[in-house]
């Protein structure tokens, strides 16, 4: 069988599969002159996939009935919970690659097909106490911990693994890249030295900053800058142009729920008991903020960011490791935003003011 790398999603397998250029047809979505992988004469995939295969087990091996109904056939959890293969490829046509590509594995294990499955490691509350980010417990026992409990040193978050996670969100803002901020304004706008951070006194809490503390928040366009100001019809816009005055280190949140499990230096065990709990953090953290919302609702996510924030370099401990955050906007999908620690990183070289003309609405 010959399967390609339009067929997967997930960055790794597609990296493999083009390393080898080797390029023909797909029997599996058609693709024509692409790079593939033929299971009659290919084997660098198997070792991949049978180390991932490796962490379920058959239904009927859980003592522990309490998690009967995460449980589902292997081709049904390969679909839902990993971002493995694309979106059209099918269950059934899941099945059908992995059988072919690791036919032996299966030989022995034919009923890890047939059953639903389940991840052991799900039951043991030792192992999650050392290797979720939420320990034993789930990402809404933490949300009520930090709100009702204990708001500043809940033992419920696990520090050591978000801080291993971003050791793979790292991406580098580069020295006069630009990103852009919008403020409502008069029609005359705001001039350059306007369109920075509010200052410590008046800043309010939003879902990365707590009140009190300044962070420069930038969109990567435009459009979205706009978007993000929520104005009103007739209302006048000025738009800050920001230039990035150094290189810098930012954690993208963005792809947080997209970290391949492939990576190296990822355990498969570990990767897979974190990956809903990293879902959760990017949907969080990018949810737009209402009028009506409590401060109490931007907490978890600001205890996030600002460990994040305190996170050390290593190399240098008198100085942070990362300067900012980047997550989705929810106003534009293909676009996102970023939440600068220090406002002097960035500096506003000019502005253009917009008369808002048209809004639409959604429902």
């Amino acid at each position: 069988m010959i399967c390609c790398e339009n067929c997967f999603k997930d960055s790794e397998i597609k990296s493999i599969i083009k390393s080898y250029s080797k390029l023909g047809k797909c029997d599996l979505c058609g693709s024509d002159d692409v790079n593939i992988y033929d299971t009659e004469c290919d084997d660098y995939l198997i070792e991949l996939f049978e180390g991932l295969f490796d962490i379920y087990v058959e239904e009927d091996k859980f003592e522990d009935k309490s998690h009967q109904d995460k449980m589902k056939l292997l081709k049904d959890e390969l679909k839902e919970n990993w971002d493995i293969f694309e979106n059209s490829i099918t269950p059934y046509m899941i099945e059908v690659t992995i059988s072919n590509i690791c036919k032996d594995y299966f030989e022995s294990r034919s009923s890890l097909l047939k059953s639903r499955v389940g991840f052991l490691r799900l039951t043991d509350s030792e192992y999650l106490d050392n290797n979720s980010i939420v320990g034993r417990y789930d990402w809404d026992t933490f949300v009520k911990s930090i709100k009702n409990k204990y708001r500043f040193h809940t033992d419920i978050f696990v520090k050591k693994i978000l801080k291993e996670y971003c050791t793979h969100l790292v991406r580098v803002v580069k020295k006069d890249e630009m990103f852009y901020r919008a403020r409502i304004s008069g029609i005359t706008g705001h001039i350059s030295n306007e369109m920075g951070a509010p200052p410590p006194e008046i800043a309010s809490a939003g879902r990365v900053n707590p009140a009190g503390l300044s962070y420069l928040y930038l969109a990567d366009s435009q459009d979205t800058t706009v978007y993000e100001t929520r104005a009103s019809l007739h209302d006048y816009v000025c738009i800050g142009k920001f230039r990035a005055v150094q290189d810098m280190r930012i954690i993208d949140l963005t792809r947080l729920d997209s970290i391949s499990v492939f990576s190296a230096g990822l355990d498969y065990a570990f990767h897979a008991i974190n990956r809903g709990h990293l879902k959760r953090i990017n949907d969080e953290v990018a949810k737009p903020i209402r009028s009506s919302d409590s401060q109490l609702e931007y907490l978890p996510t600001q205890y996030i960011c600002d460990y994040i924030k305190s996170i050390q370099n290593e190399d240098n401990l008198t100085e942070q490791a990362y300067q900012g955050i980047m997550y989705k906007s929810t106003m534009i999908n293909t676009s996102y935003n970023l939440a600068v620690f220090d406002p002097e990183l960035f500096e506003c070289i000019e502005t253009e003011t917009k008369n808002i003309t048209t809004v639409a609405y959604g429902y």
